[in-house]
């Protein structure tokens, strides 16, 4: 205990203790599905600081330059301060060891098409390995690799700054900072030479925060596919937040503040969707969940209201409004990537096809929300549009087609945090 604090502060520690306890309820809880627990089984025993440094060689250089200083509370090591009282609760998650561990990642990722991005939290003995591995270059000295992000193979790496404390985002391409909060009016000297030592604690934070209050969600990454469940980082219904374009001039009539999350409902089809920036490909991936309410739900209406017992996508429009050149871009056409759900209340159908006029043989029958993934470039703004669903079936319809809303949701380049 004394040599963990004296490399630490007792703040530091106290706050890692509030997260990870956010963290571990949350794994508990109805809210994390099945894969709480399985989350929850990976994270391995915390470690004192003789442990960090005997494990890590970067925990062992930078703390004895320190002592050969005679100050361990000087910058060198600075940024290990917070990361040390986050191991000392759970020292990381367990290695992979095949496809499906993937899944149980801490941070959880996306999918789009058939790519899946899925993060967990490093444990020492991998961050060295990874530090010495060919994914790490000579000159990447000053940093640690805290957190990876895997798609079947490495695909970038947060890692710490040890001198400033900051959390970058590294891939093969470019190495970019992840926001970690916006600065205070009230700076210290720290923040104003650039060294903000707490700020893993402050990313974690705010990750633990969003578990806690609903605003990432469990899903299967791959609907068909029960070992694909994994925490999705789409924000849901629950995320209140708007993108502010209000400093942009002339933005050809559109809103100045667009939702984080857009929900629409239309003749009882339901609509939510949400985006995701990709930071480390400039790229957003986007999803689009939609249902047909049941008597529970709000706005619910009866089949003899709405029309139809059951109803089936035939085609897609979206609107992409770019904010910073005030263009639009349309884009049309059948189903949504190559998929034709049929709703029913409660579940859907989950029917494929060449085309709306070319579909394959029924789908399976899947319970809950059908949801869907893509991606769209770089830019700033709204993306929006509508669905066109038929009442019955493509192959038995019941009446007229019908568009079905998806309000605006934002396209932020400048998230606020990066996960």
């Amino acid at each position: 205990i004394a040599s963990f604090f004296k490399t630490t502060t007792i703040i530091d520690f106290l706050r890692a203790a509030k997260l990870w306890s956010k963290i571990e309820q949350w794994c508990d809880s109805s809210q994390s599905g099945n894969i709480g627990k399985k989350i929850k089984n990976t994270l391995m025993h915390g470690l004192s600081h003789d442990e960090c440094c005997t494990i890590n060689s970067k925990f062992r250089r930078t703390f004895k330059e320190n002592n050969e200083d005679g100050d361990n509370n000087n910058d060198k090591g600075r940024g290990l301060w917070a990361l040390q009282a986050i191991y000392a609760f759970h020292g990381g998650q367990q290695s992979y060891t095949d496809e499906s561990s993937i899944f149980r990642g801490l941070f959880g990722g996306y999918s789009a098409y058939n790519n899946i991005v899925c993060t967990g939290l490093l444990n020492l003995r991998d961050s060295e390995r990874m530090s010495s591995g060919d994914q790490f270059r000579p000159d990447r000295d000053d940093y640690i690799p805290i957190a990876c992000s895997f798609n079947h193979r490495h695909v970038g790496f947060f890692e710490l700054h040890i001198p400033t404390g900051h959390v970058m985002l590294h891939n093969s391409e470019r190495i970019l900072a992840v926001p970690s909060l916006p600065p205070s009016e009230d700076e210290g000297e720290e923040e104003k030479n650039n060294v903000r030592h707490d700020a893993v604690l402050v990313w974690l934070e705010e990750f633990a925060s969003r578990l806690s209050n609903g605003l990432v969600s469990v899903e299967r990454m791959f609907p068909t596919e029960d070992i694909t469940e994994s925490v999705v980082l789409y924000p849901t219904i629950h995320d209140k937040r708007m993108l502010d374009l209000s400093s942009i001039s002339g933005n050809n009539g559109q809103p100045q503040q667009i939702p984080v999350v857009s929900r629409a409902v239309t003749r009882g089809v339901e609509v939510v969707a949400s985006s995701v920036y990709v930071a480390g490909s400039r790229m957003y991936v986007y999803s689009i969940r939609v249902r047909l309410l049941t008597p529970q739900d709000e706005d619910y209406v009866t089949p003899e209201q709405r029309g139809f017992h059951t109803c089936q996508l035939r085609s897609r429009h979206w609107t992409i409004v770019d904010a910073d050149t005030n263009s639009i871009d349309e884009v049309r056409g059948d189903g949504v990537i190559g998929l034709y759900p049929l709703l029913r209340e409660g579940g859907y159908r989950y029917d494929a096809g060449n085309a709306a006029e070319d579909l394959g043989p029924s789908g399976p029958d899947m319970e809950g929300t059908f949801g869907y993934q893509s991606c769209s470039g770089p830019v700033r703004g709204s993306f929006g549009g509508w669905l066109q669903f038929v009442p019955g079936s493509l192959n038995n319809p019941k009446g007229d087609e019908f568009n079905v809303r998806v309000a605006p949701f934002a396209l932020n380049n400048e998230p606020d945090f990066i996960f």
